[in-house]
């Protein structure tokens, strides 16, 4: 345990490389636990290469065995425990559209790393990895909406990736929003981070509605020159790479 801390988080990229490499082959390919072995192959043959064993001291060592761990896990909740057959439509996937805030229209662009059509719901699932395992969206947040400001997006969502995913994905396919969900697969304590829970479509729709218009809130808010910026947390602006754009 004293180890599982600090080497995890040695290198998160080759982390995610691994586990991108990993479904690769089986795009279009449905997948389901009679997969697993196949799928584990590939896991292991994605560490190899991205983990070559001539760079290894022995506390990169360590790391790898424990990603191999970690990993592994993973995928034994995805193909054997929880999951329903899917296919892997896309991995790796750069979208970009259009999202209006009032007066100006702000590109949105993201990086997708999975996405995946599940047969037996007819519904559409973008996954994004994090190495770490905190949750980001807190249990009830469909309560607390609408937000009436950008501070109370703040404090109550860590991240609005997500919902930008989700948006980004219904505009460019034309996929509806009521039959796609968005998750975190949270690595660390291999956990998965579902943003729309036990919703109808109606429920989901306006649910990430409300979300997309606190999003637009915030980009409005940035681009209004008649807005001062003011920071939400000084002790998280001394180290934002986007610091110098508010002229902190």
């Amino acid at each position: 345990e004293e180890f599982g801390e600090p080497c995890w988080q040695i290198d998160d990229a080759k982390v995610l490389f691994a586990l991108n490499d990993t479904f690769l082959p089986f795009l279009k390919k449905t997948l389901d636990e009679n997969a697993f072995s196949a799928v584990e192959q590939s896991l292991l043959t994605a560490m190899s290469r991205r983990f070559p064993k001539k760079t290894a001291t022995g506390e990169y060592y360590l790391f790898e065995k424990l990603t191999r761990f970690k990993l592994l896990s993973y995928l034994r909740r995805e193909l054997r425990e929880e999951a329903k057959p899917f296919v892997v439509m896309a991995g790796e996937t750069s979208l970009k559209t259009e999202l209006a805030t009032g007066t100006f229209s702000v590109r949105l662009k993201g990086r997708i790393d999975r996405i995946d059509h599940i047969e037996d719901d007819d519904e559409y699932r973008i996954t994004d990895y994090k190495t770490g395992g905190d949750p980001q969206y807190p249990a009830g947040l469909v309560k607390v909406l609408p937000f009436s400001n950008c501070r109370e997006l703040h404090n109550t969502m860590k991240t609005v990736q997500l919902p930008v995913y989700i948006h980004l994905l219904s505009e460019t396919s034309r996929i509806p929003v009521a039959k796609i969900n968005g998750r975190l697969v949270l690595l660390r304590t291999n956990k998965e981070e579902m943003l729309f829970k036990n919703l109808s479509a109606g429920a989901r729709e306006e649910f990430h509605h409300h979300l997309m218009e606190g999003i637009s809130m915030i980009l409005a808010d940035i681009l209004d020159p008649d807005i001062p910026f003011s920071p939400f947390d000084d002790r998280q602006c001394r180290t934002c790479p986007c610091r110098s754009l508010c002229h902190l």
